[in-house]
């Protein structure tokens, strides 16, 4: 799955340096939408925990069918590897190893968790959790990550205007999110136990519920991946490799110590401590990066 879907993600890299954020917001959309479809349908068939690998792996090959059709359906694939610069892949897979490094950690915050539970808890916590995680990861994916997509050049092109007012529209936007992720969390305590055991059977019907306190991380999510963003445009993304390792590692012993005892909730409240932790040192780091940068034009 990890394979398939970073072949997946490196032509929303092909389809970004063409500057085609719609298309590639709607190709993602429709990918997601058809990869989770199926992900329901054969496990609400089997209701097995191989079926969870098996509807994974069934999402990852649509989502890679459909993103090569589509950017070859738009793109000149031959004459674009054609004219693409080898020293400067290199140069850039150089500079680009410090994140990719904290995406590799980062990845490790949100994965740890289903292995700790295996070894430590029970199986049908691994199911629950695994279940409402995904389902949640997929909804984020269509409606944040697109948004995202299309967002992110607009920061870009504030950040070159105002720095200043590139930070008051993402404060903005974070106060925008609280009340919807409340709005959310009181709307899914009531729905999502039934959605969960309409789409994925009776069995699953307590995913619902892991779904609804899973959201207050996911919020914490988001936000980290709005400022993580900012660090990335001020050029002062240094310090998310050792942030990410640093969760990875408090999600780790979190998940050790809290889910022998409170067994799937406690993995829940280790991902909002994770993810909190993230998002507050993101938040700290991009504010702090924005002061010295206006500081330092004041001073020219």
């Amino acid at each position: 799955n990890i394979f398939f879907n970073s072949l997946a993600n490196s032509f929303d890299i092909i389809w970004q340096t063409n500057n085609q954020f719609k298309k590639l917001a709607l190709i993602n959309i429709i990918s997601i939408t058809l990869g989770t479809l199926l992900s329901a349908a054969i496990i609400y068939q089997s209701q097995t925990y191989p079926s969870f690998f098996i509807a994974g792996l069934s999402a990852s090959l649509i989502t890679l069918f459909v993103k090569f059709k589509g950017m070859t359906s738009e793109l000149n694939i031959k004459t674009y590897f054609a004219s693409l610069d080898t020293q400067l892949i290199k140069k850039t897979l150089i500079e680009s190893a410090p994140l990719t490094l904290g995406s590799f950690f980062y990845l490790l915050c949100y994965r740890v968790d289903v292995i700790v539970l295996e070894k430590l808890g029970k199986l049908s916590d691994v199911a629950d959790y695994n279940a409402s995680f995904s389902v949640l990861e997929q909804i984020i994916e269509v409606i944040w990550a697109q948004f995202l997509i299309v967002f992110y050049p607009k920061m870009i092109e504030t950040h070159a205007k105002s720095p200043r007012h590139l930070m008051k529209i993402c404060r903005n936007l974070s106060l925008v999110l609280i009340p919807v992720f409340l709005a959310g969390f009181a709307l899914s305590y009531f729905v999502s136990p039934k959605v969960f055991n309409v789409v994925f059977g009776a069995k699953y019907t307590y995913s619902g519920m892991i779904f609804t306190y899973l959201l207050p991380a996911q919020l914490c999510f988001i936000l980290f991946s709005i400022y993580y963003r900012v660090t990335i445009i001020f050029k002062k993304s240094s310090l998310i490799p050792l942030w990410c390792f640093f969760a990875a590692c408090l999600n780790l012993v979190s998940n050790i110590n809290l889910i022998p005892t409170y067994g799937v909730m406690g993995a829940v409240f280790t991902t909002f401590i994770t993810s909190t932790f993230l998002a507050i040192a993101t938040f700290i780091y991009a504010h702090s990066s924005a002061k010295k940068l206006l500081l330092s034009e004041s001073v020219k």
